[in-house]
């Protein structure tokens, strides 16, 4: 049986020595790394960028209780985490700043978050737009 891992990423290490001491109830864990030229890219990245809970990550962790489903949890978030800026122009909301992917699809200019908030005239956050605290005071700000 062949287990893909997702396009840019690579396999670091498995652990189920927990579930082999004998406790079946705990999931082991996969750990995906960026692939070698991500990984060097990751490294020239701006510190504050690497610290910041929103940056991109260098390792992701699957869970599960087999060997499978932790790939697969693994690849899930590998595929769902932030890209590491450089070669690819992002959109930048004219609002609320959002930008290195966190932006996602303008309207005018506006990311859908600050769009939405500014047609219905209430806060409108989309779940699959993460924003800092800074970005969402600046959306928060058009009602003001």
């Amino acid at each position: 049986m062949t287990i893909e891992i997702v396009n840019g990423w690579r396999f670091q290490s498995a652990d189920f020595s927990v579930q082999a001491s004998g406790k079946d109830t705990a999931s082991g864990i996969v750990t995906l790394v960026r692939s070698p030229d991500d990984k060097t890219r990751w490294h020239d990245m701006p510190e504050e960028l690497k610290d910041d809970d929103y940056g991109p990550p260098l390792y992701v962790v699957g869970h599960g209780m087999t060997l499978e489903k932790a790939i697969t949890d693994a690849n899930l978030k590998a595929s769902l985490a932030k890209r590491i800026p450089g070669n690819m122009e992002y959109n930048v909301c004219v609002t609320c700043k959002a930008s290195d992917g966190r932006a996602g699809n303008l309207i005018n200019g506006e990311c859908m978050n600050c769009y939405d908030t500014r047609m219905r005239g209430e806060l409108v956050v989309h779940a699959n737009l993460n924003r800092t605290e800074v970005e969402l005071q600046r959306t928060f700000g058009i009602l003001v």
